[in-house]
Formats: structure tokens, sequence, C-alpha cells
């Protein structure tokens, strides 16, 4: 705290306060366990397939055929949904 104002050396230690207060904050692996049980394997599973599901539409356009499974090629968008 060296050249600082005292306003400056207060607020830093209001600051340091403050983070002491609140606690140390948890680490979340996933932002979508925060303040949630932990998801199960099959729910994992579920929301993976979901994410894969929604970047083959997002690059093609179109859902995903019955068939396809996370992890299978996703095809080139045609030309009507993007344009070269």
């Amino acid at each position: 705290m060296e050249n600082l104002t005292l306003e400056q050396r207060v607020e830093a230690l209001e600051r340091a306060i403050l983070e002491l207060k609140m606690g140390p904050a948890k680490p979340h692996s996933n932002w979508w366990e925060t303040d949630r049980e932990p998801l199960t394997p099959e729910q994992l599973e579920a929301f993976d397939d979901m994410v894969a599901y929604g970047q083959y539409f997002r690059k093609t356009g179109k859902e995903a055929p019955t068939g396809w499974k996370r992890g299978d090629p996703i095809p080139e968008p045609d030309e009507e949904w993007c344009p070269r």
C-alpha cells in the first residue's frame, strides 16, 4: 500500500473485510450445479444429448433425423440455410 491516499487504503480494507465476511467462494464444476443437487449420470447424459441436438440444429437449420445420435457426424448446411 505504498503511495496510496487514506481514502484508497480505507477502501481496500473495506473490500477485504467484505470478502472475509462473504467467505470463500465455492468452486462449481458446472454452472447448472449451483444451488442445486448434483445431476445424476442419467441427467448429465440427457443434458449432453440436448446440447448435441442443439449443435445439429444450429449448424444445419433442421432437426436431427430419428436415427442420429450424439457423436455422429453433422452434415454441412445446405445452401438455402447458409448461403455463401
